[in-house]
Parts: C-alpha cells; structure tokens; sequence
C-alpha cells in the first residue's frame, strides 16, 4: 500500500470515528472518551506533534536562509534581494492582516 493510501485511509477512519462518537453521544461533558481519550491522549499526541513540527521547520528555514544568502555570493545582487524579500514579507503580513478583519467582520454575527 502506498503513503498517499495510507494518509488518505488514515484521515477517512479519523473522520469516522470523530463522527460516530459525536453521533453516538459519547463525548459528553465528564464521559470516559472525554478525559482520558480527547482531552487526554489525544490532545498529548497532538501538543508533542507541534512540537516536533516547531523544532524541525524553524532550523530548516533558518539554514535554507543562511545557505541561500552565503550562495549569492555578490554583494550587490543580496542588496536588492534583501530588499524585495522584505518588501514582500511585509506585503504578505499586511495581507493576512487585512484577511483577518475582514472575517472578523464577515463573521461576527457568530459571537454568541
């Protein structure tokens, strides 16, 4: 079986199961799937699942910026590209400022 299968197959028995115990009514406030299952392993695995994540993508994305600065090489062309890469950093946090009010807003009838 290949890694796309078992992904896919993976995620499709996660989606019933999620579904089945939300339907059968088992995940109510103090039941046994509540605090040992969802809030307990569950909610474990997926705490040490970001955490690997955080310790693998941030020196990953730190050397990759390293290595791509040392390999320009001249100092002119890592002028410009300094200035371009931060021009569009601020222009995608700008963005997904901008993305956030304006669903803040569109969804603001939800607040209960």
């Amino acid at each position: 079986m290949s890694l796309t299968a078992k992904v896919l197959l993976g995620m499709a028995l996660g989606i019933l199961l999620g579904t089945a115990i939300n339907i059968g009514g088992l995940n109510t406030q103090g039941s046994w799937i509540n605090i040992y299952l969802i809030e307990g392993i569950f909610d474990a695995l997926g705490k040490m699942f970001i955490a690997a994540l955080k310790m693998l993508v941030v020196p990953l994305v730190f050397f990759s910026l390293i290595s791509g600065v040392v390999g320009i090489g001249d100092i002119n062309k890592l002028g410009k590209i300094g200035i371009k890469s931060f021009l569009l950093c601020f222009y995608d946090s700008f963005g997904s400022c901008e993305r956030y009010r304006y669903c803040r807003y569109i969804f603001s009838w939800y607040k209960k």
